[in-house]
């Protein structure tokens, strides 16, 4: 084998932890060359010895009986002794055969161990668990984690999406990014962005439609979550909760936006989670009306110092979301510049078909 080959193996402790005994002893060889003219031969003397048996040995050693009987001669010439005694059933060690082949094993168990203190921790990758809701993991955070495991090769990531509250005290996580208006009780928080909710939908739904107004939206293509409130401090600052009561589908949060998405109808969500898809127009806002909202938190526990890992998991993701904000601050522009031309245009709109109709965005109804 090539000495490339086993000093990798002696520098990946993974690697070298799982080689038995024996093979981690002729990586030793390998690596510390010119112990004897042949370095093989040690390592393959030690084989042979705890086998007396050159085939045995040769197998473990996975190089051919040749090269096991070749390295036994070779390391006996040098030494000018016998190790072995060639009988018809194999080999069988001689006194200084025996001798040897003892304090082989326990010098080459010191290296092993030596090595293995050193090589370990350089290897080691430090764990950081990260814990988020799913609609935040799946739409924001897990399109950009490649960017963070590339750049921290060291780190190994868990993300743990779920919805329940965290309790660090039970819960093997560093860091988590909730969703709520805080502060929690032994928790120490840091406000990542104030959320705000808008209406978001398909553009091909846009080019089918002829809705002017917030009133127009048809209820039975309203999708809901489980919690109905959402849409109900929409339609309030729309002015139009006393006449429109949404009848769509009933999905969990993370399901709306993607029914949205393929054209199934409208759904609400906070504008930061969905900056990819309206950057990629896979998603449009047909109205300006956008409601202020709880705020996403990075948060841990205040009973435990911040980990390198988990600081720099911090800094990477302030990093993203200023980006992420800095790309919704240019779509918010290209939307004000385009709804500027319509209305130049007196408010109308021509489709993909070429019929001209009244369309979104029709007015702004910020708040």
């Amino acid at each position: 084998m090539a000495l490339s080959r086993y000093c990798v193996a002696w520098k990946d402790h993974d690697v070298v932890r799982r080689l038995s005994q024996t093979a981690l002893l002729y990586a030793a060889c390998k690596f510390l060359l010119h112990i004897r003219h042949d370095a093989e031969a040690p390592a393959t003397q030690r084989s042979a010895a705890r086998h007396e048996s050159l085939t045995r040995a040769a197998d473990e050693l996975n190089v051919t009986h040749a090269a096991v009987s070749r390295h036994i001669r070779g390391l006996e010439t040098s030494l000018r002794v016998a190790l072995f005694e060639r009988t018809g059933r194999g080999v069988v060690l001689t006194e200084a055969g025996r001798t040897l082949a003892g304090e082989l094993t326990s010098a080459f168990d010191r290296i092993a161990a030596a090595t293995g203190r050193y090589a370990s921790p350089a290897r080691r990758r430090q764990r950081l668990t990260i814990t988020c809701d799913v609609p935040f993991a799946a739409y924001w955070l897990v399109p950009r984690l490649g960017r963070f495991t590339a750049a921290h090769p060291d780190v190994e990531l868990i993300l743990d999406p779920n919805a329940r509250p965290i309790d660090f005290a039970k819960e093997d996580a560093d860091l988590g990014i909730r969703f709520g208006a805080g502060p929690w009780p032994g928790i120490e928080s840091e406000t990542l962005f104030e959320a705000d909710i808008t209406v978001v939908c398909s553009p091909k739904l846009v080019e089918r439609s002829t809705i002017r107004t917030p009133a127009d939206l048809p209820p039975s293509a309203l999708i809901q979550e489980l919690d109905r409130s959402y849409w109900q401090r929409w339609l309030e600052a729309a002015g139009v909760s006393d006449r429109l009561a949404p009848a769509g589908p009933t999905l969990l949060a993370d399901l709306t936006v993607s029914a949205a998405e393929a054209g199934h109808g409208f759904a609400l969500s906070d504008r930061l989670l969905v900056v990819d898809a309206l950057a990629a127009k896979r998603l449009v806002m047909p109205f300006d009306l956008r409601i202020p909202c709880k705020a996403y938190h990075l948060v841990r526990a205040a009973s435990r110092p911040m980990t390198k890992p988990a600081q720099a998991f911090r800094d990477w993701l302030l990093e993203e979301m200023s980006t992420s904000l800095v790309q919704l601050e240019s779509l918010d522009a290209m939307r004000k510049s385009k709804a500027s031309k319509i209305v130049q245009r007196g408010g109308r709109r021509q489709s993909a078909s070429g019929k001209v109709e009244t369309g979104f965005p029709i007015r702004s109804t910020t708040r």
